[in-house]
This record gives C-alpha cells, sequence and structure tokens, in this order.
C-alpha cells in the first residue's frame, strides 16, 4: 500500500520522525508528525 512502502519511507527520509500508529476495533489510525517530539529530561 502508499502509505507503508511510500509515504512512511519518505517521512523518514525527509524529517527523521516515525509514524505514531493507533489501532482500535474499528479502525488504524496513523499519524505522520512534522518534526520530532521533543525528549523529557530531568
Amino acid at each position: 500500500m502508499g502509505i507503508r512502502t511510500k509515504v512512511i519511507p519518505q517521512m523518514r527520509a525527509f524529517n527523521g520522525t516515525e509514524p505514531v500508529f493507533e489501532a482500535t476495533e474499528d479502525y488504524l489510525k496513523i499519524t505522520l508528525l512534522r518534526q520530532p517530539l521533543p525528549v523529557a529530561t530531568g
């Protein structure tokens, strides 16, 4: 499918982010982030 084979690898190459997958009984939601999430320290 286009999301798995094309879009996700391009997002990784473009801005270094990983998709966020949310699976429920009814649907699969994929969130593509614009920039990496900040890492909490301390």
